[in-house]
């Protein structure tokens, strides 16, 4: 089994209030955060209520 740490790329979901959230996908947080921002220009680090990160299958891993 992989280590979630070991992928290379990573879904960051990040949430903010009102039910709002954007996936991205990304190699780090900071690089899913320069995305979300260029993408999405209102979006403020103090807004966030948390963030979920999820490693991407592997090539040994089964998806279901």
């Amino acid at each position: 089994m992989y280590n979630m740490l070991n992928y290379a790329i990573k879904l960051y979901i990040i949430h903010f209030p009102y039910n709002q959230a954007y996936g991205v996908y990304a190699m780090d947080i900071s690089d899913a955060w320069d995305t979300l921002s260029k993408n999405e220009p209102w979006v403020a680090v103090k807004n966030i209520n948390f963030i979920e990160e999820h490693g991407c299958a592997g090539p040994f891993d089964t998806i279901h």
